[in-house]
């Protein structure tokens, strides 16, 4: 159980490393604009993101390396981590889905946000991620639907906020 534990680590730790790599030497120099006095001077826009990304390859180069011996050490102490086959549940395939399904629904939020406006948004949304997590009681959505209407009267008539 060990080895598998430290094979996915080991993963995930590979993918921070590259990831973080690869935000060091493209996506900082891409989304920060360095003028040359800018690049003269000692702490320039671009310092503080890329200490933030220098410390973040470290940590995961750090975390790969421990991974690596974690699981080097469980296969001699266990040997190779056998893969059982699962026998999939509707269920377990919905469980699986459930962040992928409300990640959706966050984006549909956000466009429906820009097009209708933040009530009918608000109204639309996040019942149907309630209903998707199988939330079943309806007091939870009372109060979803009376925040959506204390923000409607707070914006239009307390703040005076003109809404769509």
């Amino acid at each position: 159980m060990k080895a598998s534990k430290a094979k996915s680590d080991t993963i995930v730790f590979a993918v921070l490393l590259v990831a973080a790599i690869f935000f060091y030497v493209w996506g900082i120099p891409s989304q920060i604009y360095m003028t040359a006095t800018a690049k003269a001077e000692l702490f320039s826009p671009d310092t503080f993101p890329r200490f933030a990304t220098l410390v973040f390859i470290i940590s995961a180069g750090i975390g790969l390396i421990i991974s690596l011996y974690s699981y080097f050490k469980a296969i001699k102490e266990e040997g190779k981590p056998v893969r059982e086959k699962k026998v999939w549940a509707r269920n377990d395939i919905y469980a699986m889905l459930i962040p992928y399904i409300v990640f959706v629904l966050c984006v549909i939020y956000a466009i429906l946000f820009r097009r209708l406006g933040v009530i009918w948004a608000t109204a639309l949304i996040p019942p149907i991620v309630l209903f998707a997590m199988k939330c079943r009681k309806w007091h939870y959505y009372i109060i979803l639907y009376a925040f959506s209407a204390i923000l409607y009267v707070l914006f239009k008539f307390v703040l005076l906020v003109p809404l769509r």
